[in-house]
């Protein structure tokens, strides 16, 4: 509808009655000016497969609410209860609650803020933290991504992989045996993706405090330590991916540092085994080497990593390795998600509506911890289990894991133990 305004229309009605004839005479156009100016309009959108999201018209800016929830339920017995003389026992727990947000500004800018409501493993000095990452990034430059924050440090394709979407409960046990896939308390980290044909290459370098899980003395110097990762894919694409990558920390603990090395053996629910009682040290270095094939509905990948620590004031020097070879199978045919940007695994996204996905898996893992001029202490274990994902949202897991050790004091509780250890997660 046109809007006139009322001195222009008495103007024309005047001209027309002053005579039929002269009214043949053309009468210059008169613009039309809206009530109102336009105005941007915002596109609330609900997403339809979990979650709930805002963004602009024009898709420069939004945000999108992100959550999840986990409960397990372990049994087990054996060396993994080591308090019940081996005996069977049970735990069970909300593994995870977390809560938060993430969105972007223009096509450069990309933050994310995740509060963490119960999972004490993500621990500052000695006090839990509220907040799991919170991170900002900027994508604008040609041959670098600056992000800065609290994230995962580029360790491995097994540790970026976001807890959601691992195919076993926890991550293999060789990674708490190498301290530096904790998340630090603050980082800063240049990484890119090239792409030529269809291949790809992929660098990670970031540099953060000193923080890790077995927290080194305070010693009244600052010191940081870095990371670096290198991935390569030769093909990367939906079901159809060739990985392989290296990585490689060096934790720079600085004076008066301590550190050990402790594990669950794949069950979260039990106390850590200590494989190396707490030490001096001066230098602690990790070298890691992954990689990774997905072929339609089946995956494999491996990862081995080496970890040099130096020891100080008389403790002795001391090499870790481990290793672990895993498969998974989907069932009914869905591929694995792979996010090429980052050098990792993604969801299984399920294709039936009535039953979901139904996935196989499997692993083979092993560890070692060798003082110089001590004893050598060694772990290893099997897993096997199967993941439903009867919603997009939601996952169901049921794992069966079984562990020996050499030269550990398990007390009366046996060398060797078996889990059967269960959850249920939702994630939006």
């Amino acid at each position: 509808m046109r809007f006139i305004h009322l001195a222009p229309l008495v103007g024309v009605c005047t001209l027309a009655l002053s005579g039929a004839v002269a009214a043949q005479e053309v009468l210059p156009t008169i613009p039309v000016v809206p009530l109102h100016p336009a105005q941007d309009e915002i596109t609330f959108k609900v997403k339809t497969r979990g979650g709930f999201g805002i963004e602009s018209s024009d898709g420069m800016a939004g945000f999108e609410l992100e959550g999840r929830a986990a409960y397990d339920v372990d049994v087990f017995d054996g060396l993994y209860n080591l308090n019940g003389h081996g005996d069977s026992g049970s735990e069970s727990e909300l593994r995870r609650l977390r809560f938060g947000f993430s969105g972007w500004y223009t096509k450069n800018w990309n933050y994310s803020i995740l509060i963490d409501i119960e999972d004490g493993d993500r621990a500052i000095d000695d006090s839990v933290t509220t907040i799991d990452t919170a991170m900002l990034q900027y994508t604008g430059f040609k041959y670098a991504d600056l992000t800065i924050g609290r994230f995962k440090r580029p360790v491995s394709m097994e540790v970026l992989t976001s807890s959601n979407w691992l195919s076993f409960n926890e991550q293999s046990f060789i990674w708490e045996l190498a301290p530096a896939n904790d998340i630090a308390k603050f980082s800063l980290m240049a990484s890119k993706l090239f792409e030529f044909g269809g291949s790809g290459l992929l660098y990670q370098f970031a540099v953060s405090d000193d923080y890790q899980e077995d927290l080194p003395a305070k010693s009244g110097s600052d010191s940081h330590a870095i990371n670096a990762r290198a991935v390569y894919t030769p093909w990367a694409e939906k079901g159809r991916v060739l990985h392989f990558g290296a990585s490689y920390g060096d934790q720079n603990p600085g004076e008066a540092a301590t550190t050990r090395v402790r594990s669950r053996l794949g069950v979260h629910g039990i106390d850590r085994f200590v494989l190396l009682d707490t030490i001096d040290i001066d230098s602690d270095r990790q070298y890691a080497l992954e990689a990774a094939l997905i072929q339609g509905p089946f995956s494999l990948q491996a990862e081995y990593v080496s970890r040099a620590i130096g020891g100080r004031s008389g403790d002795p020097d001391v090499d870790v390795d481990g290793w672990y070879l895993q498969g998974t199978w989907t069932l009914t045919g869905e591929p694995r998600g792979y996010k090429r940007k980052d050098g990792r695994f993604d969801r299984v996204d399920p294709k039936n509506k009535d039953y979901g996905a139904v996935e196989l898996v499997a692993r083979a893992q092993q560890g070692t911890v060798s003082p110089d001029g001590g004893t050598e202490v060694e772990a290893s274990g099997y897993q096997f289990g199967v993941n439903w994902y009867p919603l997009r949202s939601i996952k169901l897991m049921l794992d069966y894991t079984t562990a020996s050790v050499d030269n550990i004091d398990t007390q009366d509780a046996g060398d060797d133990g078996n889990a059967i250890t269960s959850r249920i997660q939702w994630v939006f």
